[in-house]
């Protein structure tokens, strides 16, 4: 008996070990850009749409990451957001939120962080 309870409850704590990495690991912005169409771009409130090197923003999205959990809601003040980029991925809506140390993933559903927000926004300015 002592021996099955050992067992069950080692398969339970290898299960939520599984879950909880599964969730920490992070995921790319963009996996394919060849599926993803940048609608706009904007900095500091201004349309850079026309000039800004589509490709290599693609080039740029896809060595970041994004956490995998969502986050409840998204918390900037509007003054405090540097760069916006809406896109289309699939069909489906997808905007990038970012500024002064912070950064959001929005897929219309869900919100996520984005891992190293300033690198990429300071990545991003460059093209510019």
């Amino acid at each position: 008996m002592k021996n099955r309870n050992k067992i069950f409850y080692g398969v339970i704590f290898v299960s939520i070990v599984v879950i909880v990495s599964f969730y920490l690991k992070s995921t790319p912005l963009i996996k394919d850009t060849t599926k993803f169409s940048i609608g706009f771009v904007r900095y500091n409130g201004e349309d850079i749409t026309n000039q800004i090197n589509k490709a290599d923003l693609n080039d740029i999205l896809t060595s970041y990451s994004r956490d995998k959990f969502p986050i409840g809601q998204q918390t900037y003040s509007p003054e405090d957001l540097k760069i916006e980029i809406i896109g289309i991925i699939d069909g489906n809506f997808v905007q990038i939120l970012l500024g002064n140390n912070w950064g959001y993933y929005n897929n219309g559903r869900n919100t996520y962080t984005i891992c190293d927000a300033d690198v990429l926004m300071n990545e991003i300015e460059k093209l510019f």
